[in-house]
């Protein structure tokens, strides 16, 4: 039996076909990013490491290492 006549539709497959452009609307009262955050834990490590730099340069700590270094 054979089959009956189909008409062939025009045009390559429709399925499975990304779209190669699109539309995305972002209103003009959207703010990206916002303000800066500070970390306080950062704030604090920086003091701190500061703060032993500081140390490390003075004559005290430098006296306070030779004394307990050192081998008599």
């Amino acid at each position: 039996m054979v089959s009956p006549f189909r008409l062939k539709k025009k045009g390559g497959p429709r399925i499975m076909v990304l779209p190669t452009t699109f539309n995305l609307a972002i209103p003009t009262t959207v703010f990206v990013g916002g303000p800066p955050t500070i970390s306080m834990m950062g704030l604090a490590f920086r003091a701190g490491f500061a703060a032993l730099g500081k140390l490390a340069k003075s004559g005290v700590f430098k006296r306070f290492r030779q004394n307990t270094f050192t081998i008599p």
